[in-house]
């Protein structure tokens, strides 16, 4: 497993993303917390990351992980720490679902 270094700053020290390579496929682990609230946040950074690990993975089955809900999932004790800060979009896999 590889954390953090491996994509450089600003997740040597901040957060931690890692990726782990198995037979199934590429386990991607995305690090949604933020000191001092407790929703999920998903920044530019994140999405750099996530876009270069995608492109990595090539035509791996990828799985991934997130510390916070992406979205409302009907357990109204976790949707209030979904990821609510979005700090806009950093661009498009385009083909990748």
């Amino acid at each position: 497993m590889t954390i953090g270094a491996r994509y450089g700053p600003p997740f040597q020290t901040l957060s931690l993303q890692s990726r782990l390579d198995t037979p199934a496929g590429v386990l991607l682990f995305l690090d949604t917390v933020e000191a001092g609230i407790h929703s999920g946040v998903y920044c530019k950074q994140h999405c750099h990351w996530l876009e270069r690990a995608l492109t990595e993975a090539e035509d791996e089955p990828v799985y991934l992980f997130l510390h916070h809900p992406p979205m409302e999932i009907g357990m109204p004790r976790l949707d209030q720490y979904r990821i609510l800060r979005l700090g806009g979009s950093c661009g498009s896999r385009g083909g990748r679902e």
